[in-house]
């Protein structure tokens, strides 16, 4: 029995995203030193600097005790200062330090790299049909994860009436 397309096609999907997740962390362990897991909750404090634990465990998905122990390893780094919240003195805030900022610059400009080394392959008009499928992906995706809701989280909607998701 013979898959079909579509099968074949996440197959390939699955594989792809397999490497791209093997390399890009190889990248960014030889050349920044961080594992995966630490760059990735450095970017999330970037992001959201003065977070709470909590919310950071919540958002990566990992239970506090686990979130505890990593944000441990990047204070000891001197990436990130840990500090009370002034209004619930049980609860830390977590900040980027000057030298967490750096490490953070270093690791966009890595994945930079990365990101253009994958896709120097490509020409920009494969680049941009490629981001529209994938987009019209995860747009579909957000659809069947979050049914009767039209809110996709900023992401442009896609799926037109003439396209079933």
């Amino acid at each position: 029995m013979f898959a079909s397309t579509s099968n074949t096609l996440f197959n390939a999907f699955q594989r792809l995203s397999r490497q791209i997740r093997r390399a890009s962390h190889q990248a960014i362990r030889e050349k920044g030193g961080l594992y995966h897991r630490q760059a990735y909750l450095l970017h999330l404090v970037a992001e959201n600097d003065g977070a709470n634990q909590r919310d950071l465990a919540e958002q990566m998905d990992v239970r506090p005790s686990s979130m505890t122990e990593m944000l441990m390893k990047l204070e000891q780094t001197g990436f990130i200062v840990k500090r009370q919240d002034k209004q619930d003195q049980r609860a830390m805030r977590i900040y980027l330090t000057e030298m967490g900022q750096r490490e953070v610059e270093q690791l966009i400009a890595i994945n930079d790299d990365f990101a253009d080394s994958l896709f120097n392959t490509l020409s920009e008009e494969e680049k941009m049909q490629m981001l529209t499928i994938i987009e019209k992906l995860c747009l579909c995706l957000d659809k069947t994860n979050n049914p009767g809701t039209d809110d996709f989280s900023g992401h442009e909607r896609i799926c037109h009436h003439d396209h079933h998701c």
